[in-house]
């Protein structure tokens, strides 16, 4: 409709651009050593690998099957990507464990003081099972961003969570591409989450709320 002005305009989805970044500013993520990107594919074999390695060292309890030892492997990855979508590091995740083990015990006390209930012990099985659980993928994820550092690898959702540090911490990277996009349109904007917002807001925050539409 508008013609070649069309051209000016630059398309992407949010991962794109914080490639884009990654890419152009190779010198601003040494400290991280960010070298090759990783698919879905390549992120479960390292994951299968993890796993099968803590299997051998005897260091899983509650995420594995004696069918299928990687039978949780996907929901592990699956896990994992929720995560890191939300921003929430090993550190914050455990903080997060440590609070869920208290709501669960005051939970199994409540049972416990319950006298109309017979079996406690199904009780004490759930918590133990959930709280097992959680530590041993808070384990999983703590290796797997290890291995991908020690690899010089990144994954789909590094690439949000590294840019956003950087703009976190660096005003002139946040200045360029606040004088770069002067107007931004976030399409399909449900589906954003906290990481993503944070980025567009640190980039609109150079120019008084900056000119942006969301659909």
């Amino acid at each position: 409709m508008i013609g070649s002005e069309a051209y000016k305009v630059q398309v992407s989805t949010i991962h794109s651009f914080a490639q884009d970044v990654i890419k152009s500013f190779p010198e601003k993520f040494t400290q991280e050593k960010l070298d090759t990107p990783i698919d879905d594919i390549e992120s479960m074999e390292i994951i299968s690998e993890i796993v099968s390695d803590l299997l051998s060292q005897q260091k899983l309890e509650y995420l594995t099957s004696y069918g299928d030892t990687l039978f949780y492997v996907r929901a592990i990855k699956s896990a994992i990507s929720n995560l890191k979508r939300e921003g929430v590091s090993p550190q914050k995740f455990m903080i997060s464990i440590e609070e869920e083990t208290q709501k669960s015990l005051e939970w199994l006390e409540e049972k416990r003081n319950n006298k109309r209930i017979k079996k406690i012990e199904n009780y004490e099985k759930q918590h133990e099972e959930k709280i097992g659980k959680l530590t041993e993928l808070h384990t999983i994820f703590e290796l797997y961003n290890q291995t991908l550092r020690s690899r010089h690898l990144y994954d789909f959702n590094d690439m949000i969570n590294f840019v956003l540090e950087k703009f976190r911490c660096d005003e002139d990277l946040r200045a360029f591409f606040a004088e770069t996009y002067q107007y931004i349109m976030l399409d399909e904007y449900q589906d954003t989450n906290n990481p993503q917002n944070e980025i567009i807001n640190l980039i609109l925050s150079y120019s008084d709320g900056g000119n942006i539409m969301v659909v």
